[in-house]
Parts: C-alpha cells; sequence; structure tokens
C-alpha cells in the first residue's frame, strides 16, 4: 500500500473494515528522520534472513532487499524473521538467546538503513518469562516497530490462555503484533496426494489463530493491540459471515457486538 509515514502506517488503528491494512491513527512508534523516499510502499511483510542466525533458508543480505525495494517502490520494509518458529518456541534458554540474537540483527540493519527498514521483533511466546523480558528489551532498547508471532508455535495458538500476561503486557504498549501462517505440524496434516501444507495450511492456520484470539478474548481485553494479519488475512475473510453465524450467541464477554465487529478491527497485509 502507498502511504508517506511509516508512523501513521504502523500506528495507524482507525476501523478500516476486513480486507485491507488500515490508515489513521494509533500509538506512536519510532520513525527515523533521515532522507528516505518521499513516497511509496510499505512492506509490513519482508522477511530477514540476517547471517549468522539460526533458521535462515538462504543466503540473504540487506542490499538484496534494498534492490528489490527500489524496484517496486518500497519505502520501508518492516523485516521479521518469523521463519523458525519451532526453535523459538521450545521452552528453553536456547530459544530465548535465538530471539535475542535475531532480534539483535534486525535493529543493527535498522541502523544501519535508516528510514528504509523497521523491524518486529521475535518472541518465545510459548515461554512467558522469555517473552515478557524480549518485550521490555525488543521495545525500550532496540526501539522495535511491533513484535511477529506465528500463527501457532509449541501446540499452542495465540489465543491460549498461558498466554496472558503476554497480551496484558502488549496491550499495555499499544503494540502492533503481525501473525505469521505456521503450517501447525502439531495437526491438520493430512492432505490428498500431491499436496503440501503450503497450498492451504498457512492461510487455514492463520484463520485458527484470528478464532484463537476471538475466542480467548484478547481482542476485546486488549483492544488497543494493533493486529496486522498475513496473506490477506488467509482464510479469515471467506468465513467471517460463518464464523459471525455460528459462535454462541451468549458471549457478550467476547464480542459484545458480534464476531464480525472484532474481526473488522483487525488489518489485512494485502
Amino acid at each position: 500500500m502507498c502511504t508517506t509515514s511509516r508512523r501513521n502506517f504502523l500506528a495507524a488503528t482507525s476501523a478500516a473494515g476486513l480486507g485491507a491494512v488500515g490508515l489513521g491513527e494509533i500509538a506512536p512508534v519510532r520513525l527515523f528522520a533521515q532522507k528516505r523516499p518521499a513516497t511509496g510502499r510499505i512492506d509490513v511483510h519482508h522477511h530477514m534472513m540476517p547471517a549468522g542466525v539460526a533458521g535462515a533458508i538462504r543466503q540473504w543480505t540487506p542490499e538484496e532487499s534494498l534492490d528489490a525495494m527500489e524496484k517496486n517502490n518500497c519505502a520501508t520494509a518492516i523485516l521479521s524473521h518469523v521463519t523458525v518458529p519451532e526453535p523459538l518456541n521450545d521452552g528453553t534458554e536456547k530459544a530465548r538467546a535465538l530471539a535475542r540474537q535475531v532480534n539483535e540483527a534486525g535493529a543493527k540493519i535498522v541502523q544501519a538503513h535508516p528510514g528504509r527498514f523497521g523491524f518486529f521483533a521475535s518472541i518465545p511466546l510459548i515461554d512467558t518469562e522469555g517473552s515478557l523480558r524480549e518485550i521490555t528489551y525488543a521495545f525500550d532498547t532496540l526501539k522495535a516497530d511491533g513484535i511477529a508471532i506465528n500463527s501457532s508455535a509449541g501446540k499452542k495458538w495465540p489465543g491460549d490462555p498461558s498466554q496472558a500476561a503476554i497480551w496484558a503486557e502488549l496491550g499495555r504498549r499499544k503494540a502492533t503484533v503481525f501473525i505469521h501462517p505456521n503450517t501447525t505440524p502439531f495437526c491438520c496434516t493430512q492432505f490428498p496426494p500431491g499436496v503440501v501444507a503450503s497450498m492451504s495450511e498457512f492461510d487455514n492456520d492463520v484463520n485458527r489463530s484470528v478464532l484463537s484470539l476471538l475466542m480467548n478474548g484478547v481482542l476485546t481485553k486488549h483492544p488497543d493491540i494493533n493486529f496486522i494479519i498475513s496473506h490477506s488475512g488467509g482464510t479469515t475473510a471467506a468465513l467471517a459471515g460463518r464464523i459471525q453465524d455460528r459462535v454462541p450467541k451468549d458471549r457478550a464477554d467476547l464480542y459484545p457486538y458480534g464476531a464480525l465487529d472484532k474481526m473488522r478491527r483487525l488489518y489485512f497485509e494485502i
């Protein structure tokens, strides 16, 4: 999408409706003042694979991204490293160290190319203490633009009650949270011959993550969290009417004005 300010874009949360990333005014985020294109797209789904960081699936450099950004009129790319969900969510010190390594690498890239990159920090989501520690470091020290999580990890979807303290902290910070697909290796992996998980399961699992956030009250309890859902929201938009019709009608605590009202507050990466 085209915009002139990463601040306005990543901070935007006026109700924009299903199917598009919204514009508006919300909690301010860091914005470098150095020169960059006056107009152009902001890419919120931009993977970084820094050298030396575990989980990289190929060689990558920031210069490679900058070249692609110039060719496609992209003013700023918001980096995220969400290609290693399971190593980040095994509940070990190694996972905490990986999150720290990923985030410090992202911050260094942003500092080296002011105005052209931002970054969403990784957290070990199933590790509450580790996540809270990393959220503090990522925002207060590294000045991250938001948090990136997978649609599922550690045999849990992101609305799981065990993660309540994490959402409370992100809500307090009015944070932006980018949700990237996972293929849920712990379920839903039986496909017809010749069909691979990435053909459909990425987008189905994105919808499961949205339903998890909805049905566990995260969307209601923490309305100041700005969720960006990747892959155009996965299957959420197609199923929104069905979800609205089939959720329990006696849960005003979760969706006082209906499930669709909550889903309209999401931002879809297009």
